[in-house]
């Protein structure tokens, strides 16, 4: 197991994908901030400036173009060839991937400091309650928590699509679709009226 995680790690880490991830989550945040209403601010700020959105479809796009990479090349079957079990090398993969959603979830907290002391800085102090009875930094930090936990249920979906149709296009394409459809769904069961 620990040797397929270096491969995989190896692997990921020369993808230029990797690092333009990390780069695309900083620029949807920035076009974020800048787009944003001034009635909105404290609860962007607590949502990451978006960070959540913009991390799925990063997650959906990375797996996809992870396991599209294998199937192209024809080198998923010398790993299975190599490797005892297929599920280790699955794993591999997912843990990967896992990883990856962790460092743009570390990196969005710190994207939206960096944001919210260029754009906002004598406003909404951290330990204020802008939004509730809870300080700032503790909602950010409780939303991206759960977000990490959700973006599992992404990465899960991601991977059976591109299993299953062996095609990053078209399962990108379809998560993407799925991601945002589930948004539409959860604003929609959130705005709806106490009976």
């Amino acid at each position: 197991m620990m040797r397929n995680l270096a491969q995989e790690w190896f692997k990921v880490k020369h993808q230029k994908s990797f690092y333009y991830g990390v780069l695309m989550l900083f620029g949807l945040m920035l076009f974020t901030v800048l787009m944003d209403s001034d009635d909105q601010v404290a609860f962007l700020i607590v949502q990451g400036f978006g960070a959540s959105q913009w991390i799925a479809l990063i997650l959906v796009v990375f797996s996809a173009n992870l396991f599209a990479m294998e199937y192209q090349n024809n080198t998923l079957l010398t790993l299975f060839y190599k490797s005892p079990t297929k599920r280790a090398i699955y794993w591999a993969k997912l843990m990967i991937i896992l990883g990856y959603s962790g460092i743009l979830h570390l990196s969005s907290i710190g994207f939206t400091i960096l944001l919210k002391l260029l754009f906002y800085p004598n406003q909404y102090h951290w330990f204020s309650t802008e939004t509730g009875n809870q300080p700032l930094l503790k909602t950010l930090l409780k939303l991206t928590t759960i977000n990490l936990m959700a973006s599992l249920l992404i990465i899960a979906l991601a991977i059976c699509l591109i299993c299953l149709f062996k095609v990053n296009v078209v399962a990108i394409s379809i998560g993407v679709g799925i991601v945002f459809l589930g948004q539409t769904i959860s604003g929609g069961l959130s705005s709806q009226p106490e009976i």
